[in-house]
């Protein structure tokens, strides 16, 4: 279930596989952001309950999102999405992740994907404090990837952004 209250800018959700730990962020406000790979060009989505997909048309290249009774095509460009749950100071930073995606899914894919939006964030002035955690997309559940790097200890937003993405990779690569 998830539900969003644009009046109080809240996310009411309950997702009986996450961790208590987790869930303690459920209430707070959110905003939606998504970064182009490579440029770090950031978009980050204030005051609508507009989806990704829908903010995005028309300002990253290869955004594209059509509907009909037969099918409905999304493709997200050369970018991530996440979500900063909280405030400048509490919370965390949710990224979209599934390494077995296709390259337009608006998806990180891989360590390297992680470290670069984590250093992305840091450098634009997010709280290098904030935890991060790997979310199953379209769902704020976290992954089994992210909850073996938060095992690991690696789960604040300036350390990864510091670190070796090899670290982070082997970490991945012992869930595969």
């Amino acid at each position: 279930m998830l539900g969003y209250n644009l009046t109080g800018r809240k996310v009411l959700i309950r997702v009986p596989q996450n961790d208590p730990s987790f869930e303690q962020f459920v209430s707070l406000p959110f905003i939606k952001g998504v970064t182009e790979r490579e440029t770090g060009r950031t978009m980050i989505i204030l005051g609508s309950n507009a989806h990704h997909i829908e903010a995005m048309q028309y300002q990253f290249h290869g955004v594209l999102w059509t509907q009909s009774d037969e099918e409905e095509i999304k493709r997200f460009g050369d970018t991530i999405r996440w979500i900063n749950v909280g405030d400048t100071k509490n919370g965390f930073i949710g990224i979209d992740y599934n390494p077995l995606e296709v390259s337009s899914a608006g998806v990180a894919k891989n360590a390297k994907d992680i470290h670069f939006l984590a250093q992305t964030l840091v450098e634009q002035q997010f709280d290098p404090k904030k935890r991060l955690f790997l979310l199953n997309p379209p769902y704020i559940r976290e992954r089994e990837e992210g909850k073996a790097l938060r095992r690991a200890g690696i789960d604040i937003l300036g350390e990864i952004a510091k670190s070796d993405e090899s670290g982070i990779l082997k970490i991945i690569n012992r869930m595969s």
